[in-house]
């Protein structure tokens, strides 16, 4: 039976949906309120939800969260739509006006943040920058870029590299459908970045210097 297949039971499908709208950790008792009129054994439909990769235990006794690979499949199947977001590496400045426009114009997404994967002496020059180019007073958005860094001792660890960009994903995904950016960066944060979309199942994008190029 496959992760989706065990949600044509309306027990497990009633806790999914509440899962996806709460958006947080939600503990064994409460979940058997929710359920306990339809059912007996609510441990027994969390467990096949667990075995079936759609949530997963957490730190507390009796508390489930979902799988944070499975949210934006999630999202899809039930048709639910939350802000998006970009997350990538640092490109010329420039290039970011021409993705946010491309975005707009071609699939008329406009990100609500554009979180940015760089090494600590390039953040101060990035931010001069972006405030002269008026690019969060032209997307009304703010703050539209979020930097996070990476020690610059980390610049050749795609493993450590990798372990930051999770981090992000992991503390933005309940929020956001996160959008993987491929167009800049150094080579190993491309690598990163492209793996994690496979991991979490996200879309990934590429600037051609003409359009957007989905991957």
């Amino acid at each position: 039976m496959s992760a989706f297949e065990v949600l044509e039971n309306p027990v497990r499908d009633t806790i999914i949906r509440t899962f996806l709208e709460k958006k947080v950790i939600i503990n064994y008792n409460e979940i058997k309120q929710l359920v306990g009129q339809d059912t007996s054994r609510p441990d027994y439909h969390l467990n096949i939800l667990v075995e079936s990769g759609l949530l997963e235990r957490t730190r507390g006794r009796g508390n489930y969260e979902l799988k944070k690979e499975m949210i934006q499949p999630l999202r899809k199947k039930y048709d639910i739509l939350v802000p998006i977001c970009l997350l990538g590496g640092l490109i010329d400045i420039n290039l970011y006006a021409n993705i946010l426009d491309g975005l707009k114009e071609e699939v008329s997404i406009i990100p609500k943040k554009y979180f940015i994967l760089t090494s600590p002496n390039i953040k101060e020059k990035f931010e001069k920058e972006a405030e002269k180019h008026n690019l969060t007073q032209k997307y009304g958005v703010e703050p539209l870029f979020e930097l996070f860094e990476y020690d610059s001792e980390l610049k050749g660890d795609i493993s450590k590299i990798r372990t930051q960009a999770e981090m992000v994903i992991k503390k933005n995904i309940f929020e956001y459908e996160i959008i993987c950016d491929l167009t800049g960066g150094t080579k190993l944060v491309t690598i990163a970045l492209s793996k994690l979309s496979e991991d979490y199942n996200l879309r990934k994008i590429l600037f051609t210097g003409e359009h957007i190029k989905w991957l």
